[in-house]
């Protein structure tokens, strides 16, 4: 084989594996989505979403393909929010959690974007807050503790992730790195709750959004491939929990698409390739 078939062949091979096209197969995420809700439907689904609405002026509109909450300030968010409480989210055991998603602020004054999760114990809390009072900044509450840094608010969607580990929690935003902040404010919550929404203590109306909503974890101990987790309702305080399905997509990567992590052409298809072309290259002496 001649020296240009040789360099021919290296070429179409790195091409391949340049565009991702050589099939072997990339690590699979071992997390598991347990809770998944784009807004698609005409109304808020109430098999996955409790509406926690307080205070006149304060609502919540979901018929946009988006979650979009107009809050009105009453003197606090016991006063006055606008919000989605998820229904109990069962996990069992894990390594990690992951909660992912966008949201915007498009006119935020003096209210607050607000985000988090909440475990069955007392401490077991962890929210992000989007702050437009008082300087804008970004708020991390866990447990009893707070941390605020300075931050420019969102006004177009961006996507985020909180992925809290049993000693510490990461927030992401853009596919970038926010923040660390060592903590095991979640403890081994083995069930979660999750809140979107917004509140404002002043008589200015802002509007903040949010769409692609996830919730997925990585166990301790992982199933079979296909299995379905049951789970089971809690009489204590009257909402259904919600159990895995194989449906639930499988990633969510920072841009909210899906990936199926295969390859397209394998080795054979490569050789093949290589076979031609030697014979091509032969064929024209």
């Amino acid at each position: 084989m001649k020296r240009a078939t040789l360099l021919l062949v290296y070429l179409l091979l790195g091409s391949c594996l340049n565009m991702g096209l050589i099939g072997f197969y990339r690590p699979v995420s071992a997390e598991n989505f347990v809770f998944y809700d784009d807004f698609n439907d005409k109304g808020l689904d109430t098999t996955k979403w409790i509406e926690d609405v307080v205070g006149s002026g304060n609502s919540y509109r979901g018929e946009n393909g988006e979650a979009e909450f107009v809050i009105f300030g009453h003197g606090g968010w016991e006063k006055g929010h606008s919000a989605l409480v998820s229904r109990w989210i069962e996990l069992g055991s894990w390594k990690s959690i992951t909660i992912s998603g966008r949201w915007k602020f498009t006119d935020p004054h003096t209210a607050e974007m607000v985000m988090g999760i909440d475990g069955p114990a007392k401490g077991q809390h962890l929210w992000v807050h989007y702050v437009s009072w008082n300087g804008l900044k970004i708020t991390y509450k866990y447990g009893n503790t707070s941390k605020s840094e300075p931050r420019e608010i969102p006004k177009h969607y961006v996507p985020f992730k909180l992925v809290v580990y049993p000693g510490r929690f990461e927030f992401w935003e853009s596919g970038k790195l926010v923040t660390t902040v060592q903590t095991d404010c979640m403890g081994k919550a083995e069930r979660i709750r999750l809140t979107i929404g917004g509140w404002d203590a002043s008589p200015l109306v802002s509007h903040v959004y949010f769409d692609d909503i996830g919730v997925s974890y990585e166990p301790v101990t992982t199933s079979n491939p296909g299995e379905t987790t049951t789970t089971t309702t809690d009489s204590s305080n009257e909402t259904t929990a919600i159990s895995s399905s194989p449906t639930s997509p499988a990633t969510v990567s920072e841009t909210g698409s899906a990936s199926s992590g295969k390859g397209i052409c394998g080795p054979g298809i490569t050789l093949l390739i290589s076979i031609i072309t030697a014979t091509f290259w032969r064929r024209r002496k």
